[in-house]
């Protein structure tokens, strides 16, 4: 029965832990001391999943000790065991090809291993326990469950008709009939930074969060979703060993270079035209966010001063940017700009965005699926003032 309040024991341990130990893997993670450390809110599902994997694999996963429900939310605070060794990350550039071969296969068997689990149903889209999946693909908010695949295929594409996508010829091949993918238990985010290795084998595999039942390319595609350089290595070990999906990586890059990257872009070029922003870190993690998109998707950097720049953004060069960001890289698809820009998602909350002052107040109706720190990011510019737009 989890606990519902932290213990002053606990929040003793979690000041001293502050202050003696690095971040682990993430700041979400904290070494806690006696060999256990503590990972912040954290959905239900997460737990579940590695009890799950336990119980019907061999992978090592972390031991959960102890777990404390936040009062108000169905959030959870989790005390684990501390696995001994360093990230993969870490150790690859520091090992020798056979080692690097022989933790790729090692992992590669854990992936099998996945794929044996039999699924609730045929079809089937959602976390370990038949509710709704997580995944950051799709931003904060979690998603499902679906009882088909084509009902799992229409929520990627946001619902919108495969016309609009008639010149991905990959997008329409593999969302013209979804039916033939199969349910495979997915990891959903093995990257190196969370896989723990010690003494050249695998001593843990970390962060479960966006675990669960999805298509059978879901876990290729996924490793690949933030790309990056320092990697390549990683990936091309890995296509060696994993059945490999290319038509549907290029599909999902095709898709993920028209919504997520777009929606980035045109986050920071407003975030840049208001005068309010109170953070200059929730700026900078904004701009981080887009490149770190073209980056992946081996986009053609816009190359405008302004991007780097450390003056604000008027609103009509903030509508400047996402216009040549749209004519560069998602224009000619037979997709209206305004519709491309607020039609980014599933979700059918609606917000609006105050931006600019006065009369010159330019009023955005954004229907999103907004990560919560992208909330966090709406939230330093709602009614900001754009710096060089004075009210008429």
């Amino acid at each position: 029965m989890p606990s519902q309040r932290h213990s002053p024991w606990l929040r003793l341990r979690i000041w001293a832990g502050k202050k003696i130990y690095k971040p682990y893997v993430s700041p979400q993670v904290l070494r806690i001391g006696f060999g256990q450390v503590l990972k912040r809110r954290c959905h239900p599902a997460e737990v579940q999943t590695m009890e799950y994997i336990h119980q019907h694999t061999s992978i090592p996963v972390p031991r959960v000790i102890r777990i404390y429900r936040q009062e108000g939310t169905e959030r959870e605070d989790i005390i684990m065991q501390h696995v001994s060794g360093e990230p993969l990350a870490v150790a690859w550039p520091k090992m020798s090809e056979a080692s690097k071969q022989a933790v790729v296969r090692e992992l590669a068997g854990y992936v099998e291993q996945m794929r044996q689990l039999v699924p609730p149903k045929p079809g089937f889209v959602g976390s370990v326990s038949m509710g709704s999946g997580y995944d950051h693909r799709f931003g904060g908010d979690r998603f499902g469950p679906f009882e088909s695949m084509e009902d799992f295929h229409a929520y990627i594409l946001r619902h919108n008709s495969l016309d609009a996508w008639k010149e991905e010829t990959d997008v329409v091949h593999v969302h013209s009939n979804p039916s033939v993918y199969a349910t495979r238990f997915t990891h959903g985010d093995l990257v190196p930074s969370n896989i723990i290795v010690k003494d050249g084998k695998i001593a843990a595999i970390i962060d479960w969060e966006t675990a669960g039942w999805f298509p059978e390319y879901w876990e290729y595609t996924k490793i690949r979703y933030q790309w990056r350089p320092y990697r390549e290595g990683y990936y091309e070990a890995m296509d060696r060993v994993l059945v490999t999906y290319p038509v549907e990586l290029r599909a999902e890059q095709a898709i993920w270079k028209r919504y997520d990257c777009l929606l980035k872009l045109h986050l920071y070029v407003m975030l840049r035209s208001g005068g309010g922003v109170r953070s200059k870190g929730g700026l900078k993690r904004a701009r981080d966010a887009f490149e770190r998109d073209v980056l992946a998707l081996r986009m053609p950097v816009i190359q405008d001063k302004k991007l780097k720049a450390e003056e604000s953004f008027t609103i009509e060069q903030a509508r400047e940017m996402t216009q040549l960001f749209f004519d560069e890289v998602i224009g000619h698809q037979g997709l209206d700009r305004d519709v491309s820009l607020i039609n980014v998602n599933n979700s059918h909350e609606r917000r609006e965005l105050d931006v600019g002052a006065g009369a010159r107040a330019e009023r955005l109706s954004v229907n999103l699926s907004i990560p919560q720190t992208v909330r966090r990011f709406f939230g330093a510019f709602d009614n900001a003032e754009a710096k060089r737009v004075k009210p008429t």
